[in-house]
């Protein structure tokens, strides 16, 4: 009786796999008499390109490719594909359509011409937006392309052009764009031009980086760019990095890098520079030159994040010694607490507690810290173990 049970169960389970809904791929047919069909039937082409080692493309197959509204949609208008850019036609495919990350999601019709392009990873509701902007003309890559290339495009639909650039992975591309375009339309305080200035200018030293700088503050009155100044931080900063960081002797350029602070972000080069300056010489792993950049930022302890707190504090106590110090590390920990409490930090504090012999405070927030890993679902062993010595 037991074996026979196991024989159904096993038949079930087979036919519910075999039941399942899902798109419906052409898995056996050659590429030209996909695209034969898919001319016949007056449909576009899906042809998900993937690899076998590729996660994400699996996580698609299983998990987006079987939902039902999805199925409904590519099965009806479109003849899909799935096809290894590894073997067979797909390493030409691949180079035909410059298939370079995985899974790419390609729309191509009949006569084999790509019409729109999409990289990554994309839930179900994403997919079926991409699957109708494939077959309109005001988002579709081709058409968008075709008619900026022909000088037809208005400029109400740069933005569509350079989201399809940027979805096919052409982001040197759609920063020609965006540059041409801004040096077409010099009025920049107006939209799509403020846009484009916030997302595509990454140079520094050009004029459009300096309007930006000029105009930081009435930008960021401006309903959506309020965090226009944290924007300028990060471009800053990944300059500073790129001119005075030496990867292959892990050298730091401290000065040259405070003076490009000063010239471009003012008032907030202090709390950049030393933010940078405790960054690198955690990559490098001078423990000396940690401490002294983490006391240095310490004046502008109030500006950072809880999580960047909790990390120098956490540093601090696993590798410092001097008491004063610890105690700074302290107060980082018990700051990053009062921004955003959750395990980490409250760990980080009984740790700290605990290496200044001051066991109370350090049993209180141990026992705060567990409560708050078993709400979020951390791993609380090390933090009991601690609670134990208490």
């Amino acid at each position: 009786m037991k074996k026979l049970i196991a024989i159904c169960l096993v038949t079930t389970s087979s036919f519910i796999v075999t039941a399942q809904t899902g798109i419906k791929f052409q898995t056996e047919k050659k590429w030209d008499a996909i695209k034969a069909e898919a001319k016949a039937a007056n449909k576009l082409i899906f042809l998900d390109a993937y690899t076998t080692w590729c996660g994400p493309c699996k996580k698609m197959s299983n998990e987006v490719f079987t939902k039902n509204e999805v199925a409904s949609l590519f099965n009806n208008k479109f003849i899909n594909a799935k096809i290894d850019m590894e073997k067979g036609e797909g390493l030409s495919l691949a180079s035909k359509y410059v298939v370079t990350a995985y899974p790419t999601l390609l729309f191509i019709d009949g006569n084999g011409k790509m019409v729109h392009k999409v990289l990554g990873y994309k839930t179900p509701e994403e997919l079926i937006v991409i699957a109708n902007d494939s077959q309109d003309p005001n988002k579709q890559y081709s058409s968008l392309l075709q008619s900026y290339q022909n000088g037809k495009l208005p400029d109400t639909k740069i933005m569509n052009l350079l989201k399809a650039l940027d979805d096919a992975g052409e982001g040197d591309q759609s920063t020609i764009v965006a540059n041409t375009f801004l040096a077409k339309n010099r009025n920049w305080m107006e939209e799509p031009q403020l846009n484009l200035l916030v997302n595509y200018i990454k140079d520094v030293s050009s004029n459009e980086f300096q309007f930006l700088i000029k105009n930081e503050a009435t930008i960021s009155k401006i309903s959506g760019y309020q965090n226009i100044s944290s924007y300028l931080d990060k471009a800053v900063i990944s300059y500073v990095v790129n001119k005075t960081f030496n990867e292959d002797e892990k050298k730091f350029d401290k000065e040259k890098a405070l003076n490009i602070f000063k010239t471009y972000r003012g008032s907030r080069a202090g709390k950049l520079y030393f933010t940078l300056a405790y960054d690198a010489a955690t990559y490098i792993n001078e423990p000396d030159a940690i401490e002294k950049a983490g006391l240095e930022l310490d004046k502008y302890a109030m500006e950072l994040s809880s999580g960047k707190l909790n990390e120098m504090a956490w540093y601090f106590f696993e590798n410092i010694k001097n008491k004063a110090s610890l105690k700074k590390a302290l107060e980082w920990a018990l700051l990053s607490v009062k921004i955003e409490s959750n395990y980490f930090n409250n760990d980080t504090v009984a740790n700290l507690y605990a290496k200044l012999g001051d066991k109370a405070r350090a049993k209180k927030y141990a026992e705060i810290a567990i409560k708050l890993g078993v709400e979020q679902g951390a791993d609380t062993e090390i933090t009991q173990q601690l609670l134990k010595t208490l």
